[in-house]
Formats: C-alpha cells, structure tokens, sequence
C-alpha cells in the first residue's frame, strides 16, 4: 500500500470542499468560511490518517508469520518473512 502524507489528504479535501462550494452557486467565500473549510480539512485529515494507519496494522498484523504452540518465531525467521513480503 502506498503511504499518503497528511498534506496530500488535506489538499484533497480543500479542493473538494471549494468544488461543492462553487456548484451552489454562492459568490467567493468569506474569509470565515476559507477558516471553517481549513479547520474541517485538518480534523478530517487527522481521521483519515489513523484510519490508515489502522489498515496497515491490520494487513501487516495478517501478513505475520502464525506461532506455534504459543511460542515466538525466531527473530531470523521473521526478518526472511519480511524480505519475502518486500
């Protein structure tokens, strides 16, 4: 999975935002507005990005060589897994 920066989530959502501004109609937005788009981009941003980071857990949590009887795999085996999964 490609890794996304904060920056790039944000920048995307701002462009949405203005987008869905422009369609109704409404004259240039107010300064007030540009700061409440600016604020709702950085909380969604943030949202997104721990969602993100949930995701990679998980996958990389899947791609995780099993134990056996409880006991941990060697520390040889997994950097051999993780070479392989590169």
């Amino acid at each position: 999975m490609k890794k996304i920066q904060k920056k790039e989530i944000r920048h995307t959502i701002e462009i949405a935002m203005n987008q869905a501004l422009s369609m109704l109609e409404i004259s240039a937005p107010s300064k007030k507005t540009r700061k409440v788009i600016d604020k709702v981009s950085k909380k969604m941003t943030n949202e997104i990005k721990r969602e993100l980071k949930k995701q990679t857990k998980r996958i990389a949590k899947a791609n995780r060589p099993a134990r056996k009887n409880g006991t941990p795999v060697s520390k040889e085996k997994l950097r051999a897994h993780k070479i392989e999964a590169a």
